[in-house]
């Protein structure tokens, strides 16, 4: 079986080298498709298209924020409508999770679960009683992926919009 193949591999190859147009195929074409692919392969990097992809994600996580921001607020109005007030500092947003001692009866939550109370970066929200932003109510914040007050792009606080 493999002298046969051996013979038919001797006869191509004798008959390659009698006909010149077949071997002009078989050698020319792969050289010149070297050097034409060769030129446009090039190696040098300038000339390389280049992206950088951010996957820090600070975009949507800021959009979660101003999305649970929401959230929060919608409870806060809840609480103030049940109990007649919004809660107090020292209260602070345990309020929304766990009934206070002194309102009895008027408080009908939970109005929020325990995870909706950490922003992405896993910090808790801030509520400001007396707000700065909203003065005539309350502020509602993250402080961002530093977990600090100020910054700037995925640091920058993110607070309740203005009522």
């Amino acid at each position: 079986m493999f002298q046969r193949i051996w013979a038919i591999m001797q006869k191509e190859f004798i008959q390659t080298l009698r006909d010149r147009r077949t071997l002009l195929i078989q050698l020319g074409l792969p050289i010149a498709q070297l050097f034409i692919f060769g030129y446009a392969i090039r190696m040098n990097v300038e000339h390389v298209p280049m992206a950088v992809a951010d996957q820090s994600l600070d975009a949507a996580r800021q959009d979660v924020v101003r999305a649970k921001i929401a959230n929060i607020e919608t409870a806060l109005v809840r609480f103030r409508i049940d109990c007649g007030r919004y809660p107090d500092e020292a209260e602070g947003l345990r309020v929304l999770i766990t009934a206070p001692a002194n309102l009895g009866d008027t408080w009908q939550g939970p109005y929020l679960k325990q995870p909706e109370l950490v922003d992405p970066w896993g910090n808790p929200y801030v509520y400001v009683e007396q707000g700065t932003v909203n003065p005539d109510g309350f502020d509602l914040l993250s402080y961002g992926a530093d977990g600090k007050a100020g910054g700037a792009g995925g640091d920058a606080d993110i607070y309740n919009r203005k009522r």
